[in-house]
């Protein structure tokens, strides 16, 4: 289940005034970090 969070409960302001020069009032995913997984860790080879 997804979730959506209110980007003023959990940025700085400046952060947040930044985001708002490129995108105001719409929704925005923000892609986890991937993480490098080892040979075969993926397959269990």
């Amino acid at each position: 289940m997804k979730t959506h969070k209110n980007a003023r409960d959990i940025l700085p302001d400046r952060l947040l005034r930044e985001l708002q020069e490129y995108i105001s009032g719409e929704t925005l995913y923000i892609p986890k970090v991937q993480e490098k997984k080892s040979w075969g860790e993926t397959s269990g080879a």
